[in-house]
């Protein structure tokens, strides 16, 4: 075997290396090398320190969009200690099913009378003309906001059903409000909230609004009715 072929198969024994020592850095394992003692790198791998700790970490508000999101344990004393930990975890991928399943319980929830109130919002509407105008005010102090440096990060979703007197499905609409707010102005929308305004052609008549606004990182749901006054 000439010297050329041989470096290029160390070179690949050592990609070989390289990978599999992540893989046991990343995951908290031990990785043996060097070593023909298949019994002593059992023994190593295997063995547990006479004293050991073992911490649990339960993520809360996950997305479900199969992420990659980083961890690191840092020991707060200056004692030897040695720390095996994973350095991440991958978020799930929600299902096509789980999909189909939460698209149907808010269907359902559109076509309910039942209010939810598991975030604060009031409904207004009013017809001027033909149009109706859909007011939908949120209070957002009680929003679970992601820090992204100096954003608090956040989306709300809004589905708008518009009902007749007889309670007949007549139009709805889907929306969406991305919240990208600076440090410096979080505490004025925090006093006076936000609004989002959705608006539809009606004929005169009483009409009944369904809304629903769901925060993604809270997963909070709000589910309310809001009588419209008789237009002509």
């Amino acid at each position: 075997m000439d010297a050329k072929k041989t470096g290029i198969q160390n070179e690949k024994l050592k990609v070989a290396r390289d990978v599999l020592a992540g893989l046991s850095a990343g995951t908290g394992g031990v990785y043996f090398q060097n070593s023909n003692d298949f019994n002593e790198g059992f023994r190593e791998a295997a063995q547990a320190p006479d004293v050991y700790y073992v911490l649990s970490f339960s993520p809360q508000n996950v997305k479900l969009d199969g992420t990659i999101h980083p961890l690191k344990v840092v020991l707060d004393t200056h004692e030897k200690l040695r720390v095996e930990a994973r350095r991440g975890y991958v978020a799930p991928m929600e299902t096509q099913q789980e999909a189909a399943r939460t698209e149907t319980e808010v269907e359902k929830l559109v076509f309910s009378m039942e209010e939810l109130h598991g975030l604060p919002v009031q409904v207004t509407a009013q017809v001027e003309a033909s149009t109706l105008a859909v007011k939908i005010h949120v209070d957002i102090s009680l929003l679970h906001f992601r820090k992204e440096a100096d954003r608090n990060i956040d989306t709300l979703l809004f589905e708008t059903a518009l009902f007749d007197q007889d309670g007949k499905y007549v139009a709805g609409k889907q929306g969406s409000l991305d919240l990208r707010l600076k440090d410096a102005s979080l505490p004025k929308f925090t006093q006076s909230g936000i609004n989002a305004v959705t608006k539809f052609q009606v004929k005169p008549g009483t009409y009944r609004i369904r809304e629903l606004v769901h925060d993604t990182e809270s997963k909070e749901l709000s589910a309310v009715n809001c009588n419209v006054p008789e237009s002509r």
